[in-house]
């Protein structure tokens, strides 16, 4: 029996100068049955300083130094340690709504078919704007509509095998979402703005180019294609969706993120060889 219903995983490498208010955004929260557990990932900066200060501020914090092995091996490293039924990784650089955990635990306690559940994202920092698209499968395919920052059942990252910790350049969020999909998690989102993603001059997804990307789509394509080809479909249908993506890009092009932009471009591209 579970006595701590959600924990925080926040794993932090070398962003001590956001880590307080990433974790003053946890601790004021509406929901108050929680753990959080800062993972330092061999910071050089002032990480650790700042975490058993925010320790000493609410016994609910934890905090585990771990050698620099990337940010995958840094959630799976605080998910190991984890007591939660229940999982929500947020960055060291993001935020929280005061009533994120309330919003979602409600949701995933009350419908037993969900297993995975997230919410619209707001942008802020270098870049602002919105990400509220409704989840489609058929979309999530071939763009990740699921941010880093989502709630799931503890015992289903141990079914897969956690985070994919060969995946360094970016998208094993993506990868972990596809893994828990294609082994039958429902998925939910609630509309409505509950998650703040930071963007910042050194933002990982900000700094792919489209050959990054695409590289990074290949080696998903390979880890999961038995999924995609029941998803997607023949080949014919894979190329029909591709040009839809086209037409769709060039209207994102003109109203909306750039670098979303450029990550469909390089989805594209990919596709575009098989």
């Amino acid at each position: 029996m579970f006595s701590i219903i959600v924990s925080v995983i926040i794993p932090c490498f070398n962003q001590s100068h956001f880590l307080e208010e990433s974790v003053n955004s946890v601790i004021s929260q509406t929901f108050n049955n929680w753990e959080c557990i800062i993972v330092n990932d061999g910071s050089d900066d002032d990480t650790e300083i700042i975490a058993k200060q925010l320790m000493q501020k609410d016994k609910r914090i934890k905090y585990i130094f771990k050698k620099n092995r990337g940010l995958s091996a840094a959630r799976n490293t605080g998910i190991n340690a984890a007591n939660g039924k229940y999982i929500l990784p947020l960055d060291a650089d993001d935020l929280l709504q005061s009533n994120y955990i309330n919003a979602t635990i409600n949701i995933i306690e009350t419908e037993r078919n969900i297993r995975l559940i997230y919410t619209g994202t707001q942008l802020f920092g270098k870049e602002k704007g919105v990400r509220n698209e409704p989840f489609l499968l058929k979309n999530f395919m071939l763009n990740n509509l699921i941010p880093c920052t989502a709630l799931y059942y503890k015992d289903d990252w141990q079914r897969v095998g956690g985070y994919n910790e060969t995946m360094k350049q970016g998208y094993e969020d993506w990868d972990f979402w596809m893994s828990l999909l294609e082994n039958g998690i429902n998925v939910k989102k609630i509309d409505k703005l509950l998650f703040k993603y930071r963007r910042t001059e050194n933002s990982m997804s900000k700094n792919m180019n489209g050959d990054t990307i695409s590289k990074i789509q290949q080696e998903i394509y390979y880890r999961h294609k038995d999924f995609y080809s029941k998803i997607l479909g023949n080949p014919l249908t894979l190329s029909l969706r591709v040009n839809d993506l086209e037409r769709e890009l060039a209207l994102i092009k003109k109203s909306f993120s750039f670098s979303i932009a450029k990550k469909i471009s390089g989805v594209i591209t990919f596709f575009k060889k098989k």
